[in-house]
């Protein structure tokens, strides 16, 4: 698969599961990964981040 943000080509573990996190070697933006309602296919949608809360 190719990362969203910059093309490069992101690994998929072949024993990935379903919600797990990868990363773009290159650009080292975070993805998860969603099973396809197809079978055993993965596609990429950008992992959501917890901000800090400084108490604000």
């Amino acid at each position: 698969m190719n990362c969203i943000e910059c093309d490069a080509q992101v690994a998929i573990p072949n024993d990935a599961i379903q919600g797990e996190i990868v990363s773009c070697k290159e650009c080292g933006t975070s993805f998860e990964l969603v099973r396809e309602q197809s079978g055993n296919l993965f596609t990429l949608r950008p992992a959501e981040t917890e901000e800090e809360d400084w108490g604000e």
